[in-house]
């Protein structure tokens, strides 16, 4: 059936909406992976 790869396309756009719902809710851009709390707190205002 060649169906084994079936998942991946699901989550390819998952980083990049969950950096987007980052940048809404802080205003803040990650630009690099993992996007982590550290990253975030020194910018925070």
């Amino acid at each position: 059936m060649q169906a084994k790869g079936i998942g991946e396309l699901a989550c390819c756009g998952t980083a990049g909406a969950i950096v987007n719902a980052i940048h809404t809710a802080t205003a803040i851009r990650v630009r690099d992976f993992p996007a982590t709390v550290d990253k975030l707190l020194d910018r925070l205002p």
